[in-house]
């Protein structure tokens, strides 16, 4: 238990979002939530849990400061805000509180979080909790969830102490040598990863009023799914590997380029740091080429590899790898628009619930495509978007094309 205050510089991750901070002022960019609707427990019974839970996790005693070294985190004894429950709405104006509160920035200097219960006119309760992504990641948010489910369960929910020192930074990188015995020269792979790259790289749309966001969300059918599962098992790919092979070859053919081009947001965890609330997620973008003649098999093939050689060179820092792009004149304002993640996380409670987020805060740019595991098991599909950059038509078309190429390539190669 924490019983001193005490100062922790941050990691890699936080720094690349207070840069966010920085140069969007005034969005909701850097805001995620969760929803989490509870049809057979009291207002009483979740605020009481979800109390426990921030008890329980000291990254929610923090709160941002200006130390010495720059922007810290200060950790006290206590979490910063209770959870409060409000009064009996229908959930239709909940849906609308929660879909205009996403758009809202949060005053970083006096909460990094807000936690509300809504008892429903119709029954039941939904819990509406935002984070700014500074002290919680998408799989955090999950590990929330599941501890808030876990106590309404009855089980024991054991502290979680967040160190953001763990966290490998660039200037700390001792590293490990080559073959050669030589370090490796970072700046140089990622030139050389996009050396002769042929893609649409992002400009930024602001507007005078801040980004707005918005969300469209899908589930995939079983019947589906065991498809996708039988087909990645044959070819020896991950379901986040088809799902992207399919956004990737979608992105080529929208911008007529040779090159797809998409962040993607790693884990970046230790074993011992699994059970451990906080901001982990580091960003990478993945340069994918995409010939003509290239089966879909292959296609997966090529994004495995590309991702894999960009996880493997992310403790560079994104935005150090957009200096050295745009020193090469690969970029102007900004690597790509579009983010691809996988949220592996899977729930389990023996009483009834839906578990929701908004991933709005995990854009460096325009577009967030993210798999989510739900309630029953299967895999959701969500999109979310900035308004006035696209409209909620355009990307359920974007959606149901990303799903059409998918199983096109399923049923071309197994044929």
């Amino acid at each position: 238990m924490i019983t001193d205050k005490r100062m922790s510089r941050l990691n890699l991750s936080q720094k690349e979002i207070v840069m966010t901070e920085r140069i969007c002022p005034g969005s909701a960019r850097n805001t995620i939530s969760l929803k989490l609707y509870l049809p057979e427990h009291t207002p009483e019974a979740v605020k009481e849990a979800v109390d426990t839970v921030l008890d329980n996790a000291d990254i929610f005693t923090a709160s941002l400061c200006q130390g010495e070294g720059g922007c810290m985190l200060s950790y006290g004894q206590e979490k910063i805000s209770e959870c409060s429950i409000e009064k009996e709405c229908s959930a239709d104006w909940v849906e609308g509180y929660m879909d205009i509160s996403d758009r809202l920035p949060m005053d970083t200097a006096r909460h990094l979080y807000r936690a509300h219960v809504f008892p429903l006119s119709d029954g039941g309760v939904l819990l509406y909790v935002r984070f700014h992504h500074i002290i919680l990641d998408s799989y955090s948010m999950g590990l929330f969830a599941q501890r808030v489910l876990d106590v309404l369960t009855g089980k024991r929910v054991d502290r979680s102490v967040f160190d953001a020192a763990d966290i490998m930074d660039p200037g700390d990188d001792t590293g490990e040598e080559s073959v050669s015995g030589e370090l490796p020269d970072e700046k140089e792979f990622w030139k050389s990863y996009f050396a002769d790259a042929e893609f649409e790289a992002a400009v930024h749309h602001r507007k005078a009023d801040g980004e707005k966001f918005s969300s469209y969300r899908v589930s995939m059918p079983e019947d589906i799914m065991s498809g996708v599962e039988a087909y990645g098992e044959k070819e020896n790919v991950s379901i986040p590997c088809l799902f992207a092979a399919a956004y990737v070859f979608y992105l080529a053919q929208a911008t007529n380029q040779k090159d797809a081009v998409f962040l993607m947001m790693c884990l970046n965890r230790e074993v011992e740091q699994a059970d451990t609330m906080g901001c982990y997620m580091l960003f990478v973008p993945v340069r994918v080429r995409v010939d003509a003649e290239d089966t879909f098999a292959e296609l997966c093939r090529k994004v495995k590899v590309a991702a894999g050689e960009a996880l493997s060179h992310r403790e560079y820092g994104y935005s150090s790898i957009f200096e050295a792009l745009r020193e090469e004149q690969i970029v102007r304002e900004s690597i790509s628009e579009f983010v691809f993640q996988f949220c592996d996380f899977s729930f389990h409670a023996d009483f009834p619930y839906r578990v929701r987020f908004s991933m709005a805060g995990y854009m460096p740019n325009h577009l967030t495509f993210s798999l989510f595991r739900n309630e029953t098991g299967g895999l959701d599909l969500q999109f979310d978007y900035q308004d006035g950059v696209y409209t909620k038509k355009g990307v359920r078309n974007l959606c149901e094309a990303v799903i059409t190429i998918l199983l096109g390539g399923l049923q071309l190669d197994m044929a």
